[in-house]
């Protein structure tokens, strides 16, 4: 369910980031880019955040999905902002994700990777 986040860490070069550091990414599934491309495939909608921000725009959203150290939820929800790797911040409202121009709602929280931690989300936050 994230081929397209996987699809995008490899175009942009972002998958070394993880490579030792612990980070907390709030991942978007494959569905809140289709949601955002308004396109109902793993290609297009890839083709269609390229095609709309370039690489470079596309790495930028990557580092407004990744924050530094292992947060889980209880850390993240009672935090109310967190600064993100692009040095933007997000806001926490009753569980709702708060970015500059969107929102995203946590779908799934806490999972423990061995060197971070990921929630999903359901909205690609756009900085």
């Amino acid at each position: 369910d994230f081929d397209i986040l996987v699809a995008a860490l490899i175009a942009t070069g972002r998958v070394g980031i993880f490579d030792g550091r612990s980070y907390t990414v709030f991942a978007p599934n494959d569905q809140a880019f289709y949601d955002l491309t308004g396109t109902g495939n793993d290609t297009d909608a890839f083709n269609a955040v390229v095609g709309l921000l370039g690489v470079d725009g596309v790495a930028d959203v990557l580092d407004y999905h990744v924050t530094r150290g292992v947060r889980n939820s209880r850390s993240v929800t009672r935090a109310r902002q967190i600064k993100m790797l692009d040095r933007n911040t997000i806001f926490f409202d009753d569980g709702l994700i708060v970015a500059n121009q969107s929102a995203a709602g946590l779908l799934d929280t806490d999972n423990r990777l061995a060197d971070g931690m990921v929630h999903i989300i359901d909205t690609v936050l756009l900085p």
